[in-house]
């Protein structure tokens, strides 16, 4: 007796192949115009995000202006433009926000609120500093500006960006000097920012005082700039 085996039909598998395929191909067929159709249409274009283009400044510096109070880099103490916050030493910054909160008339009165200083003390007609009980040698924009006491002209805050004071001996880095502090003077310097600025006082003992500041950049990169300040008065004082 012959034993004959159940056989799958043929004709069902390659229906069901043709139903698979037929189906792939309608879905590839449909995707591909919709894809082409979303591309070239203007309204889905209008759809794609904008370019995003980030701008900011070198932020901060030891010589140029800070905002507020608050001086996060110093010149100071290393010569070079370095965080306050990573220098082994005592160091203050009076900025030129708090000159103006201050109202400061003078060099001296620029460190009134400032540590282990002590600038009226002596003789109104020069500027000088005691610190931690010994003086203070000045330099102004890197340069040694003080010879004795009675050689020195003053200082109107008005021209300044910020005073740093670095208290202690520092004769490694500056040479001979006095062993108080150094007490650097740093001077309105161009940024390339538009400033348009004029002041003026008047005050006891006939004091009349008048200031301008005016600075720009020169080209368009901001790579040249200007910046001009000056400072007229005159008054029956010895504060004049």
């Amino acid at each position: 007796m012959t034993s004959k085996k159940h056989r799958r039909p043929a004709w069902r598998i390659s229906r069901t192949r043709r139903a698979t395929l037929a189906a792939t191909a309608m879905a590839l067929g449909t995707a591909v115009p919709a894809y082409a159709q979303e591309k070239d249409d203007p309204v889905e274009a209008r759809k794609a995000l904008p370019t995003i283009t980030v701008t900011g400044d070198a932020g901060e510096t030891a010589t140029g202006p800070v905002t507020g109070f608050v001086a996060r880099r110093g010149g100071t103490a290393t010569k070079t433009d370095t965080p306050l916050i990573e220098t082994p030493q005592a160091i203050s910054v009076v900025t030129r926000d708090q000159m103006e909160a201050q109202s400061a008339l003078t060099l001296r009165e620029t460190t009134n609120y400032t540590a282990s200083v002590v600038s009226s003390y002596f003789d109104s007609r020069v500027d000088s500093f005691k610190v931690r009980g010994g003086d203070a040698t000045q330099y102004l924009d890197g340069l040694l500006r003080t010879y004795g006491t009675y050689n020195s002209s003053k200082l109107d805050p008005y021209m300044l960006e910020r005073v740093e004071l670095l208290r202690g001996p520092s004769s490694v880095l500056y040479g001979q000097g006095d062993p108080g502090a150094i007490v650097d003077i740093q001077s309105k310097l161009a940024n390339g920012e538009r400033v348009r600025q004029i002041e003026m006082q008047l005050g006891d003992y006939a004091r009349k005082q008048i200031a301008f500041d005016i600075g720009d950049k020169i080209d368009k990169d901001g790579t040249l700039s200007y910046r001009f300040v000056g400072v007229g008065r005159d008054g029956n004082s010895l504060m004049t």
